[in-house]
């Protein structure tokens, strides 16, 4: 124990010097590690005395795990929403090939096979090969084998004088050829 000296400093006796020495160096050797190493120091000490305060690294840890579970949340969040728009439009997108091809939902699981198959990341390019690869049969109605010709614009006079009506064509194509030739010449 230090002695006071008449002027009001305290002696010290050699052991006491040397103790206070040594704990000034182990005070500068911790205060150094910890602000190096601040988090992982106090995490250490934490480990190894769980029941010793150690002030505001307790409080911090706490803020800091609160912040990180809500920016998970958000992140969360915000990748979720990311997944909804993209599933939509892939919903979008199956539904407009379904509507257009006319597929049925045999049709579409056999679509999507295809396209797991052949590593096809688009419905609508899926559906174009599908469609070329196994077209859709046409339906057999009565009288489908007519062409309809009379039906057509321009058929009555084909029929009427085909000679007639194939040189009035030529006609046509070589005057109008005449007149774009016009047109380009300076």
């Amino acid at each position: 124990m230090p002695r006071k000296n008449h002027d009001g400093t305290y002696i010290y006796s050699p052991e006491e010097h040397a103790y206070s020495q040594v704990a000034d160096k182990q005070k500068q050797f911790t205060d150094d590690i910890f602000a190096r190493f601040n988090d992982d120091a106090r995490a250490l000490v934490e480990k190894a005395h769980p029941n010793m305060d150690q002030g505001t690294y307790t409080s911090e840890k706490r803020l800091r795990a609160e912040i990180e579970k809500l920016r998970k949340e958000r992140d969360d969040e915000k990748l979720s929403a990311k997944e909804q728009a993209e599933r939509d439009k892939w919903a979008k997108e199956k539904d407009g090939v379904q509507k257009q091809y006319g597929f049925t939902d045999d049709g579409m699981k056999k679509l999507e096979e295809l396209m797991v198959a052949e590593n096809i990341g688009s419905y609508k390019a899926a559906a174009a090969y599908m469609a070329t690869i196994d077209p859709k049969p046409t339906e057999a109605t009565m009288g489908a084998h007519y062409w309809n010709h009379d039906k057509q614009d321009g058929f009555k006079e084909i029929a009427a004088d085909p000679e007639k009506w194939g040189h009035e064509q030529l006609l046509r194509a070589a005057m109008q050829e005449q007149q774009r030739a016009k047109n380009r010449s300076f």
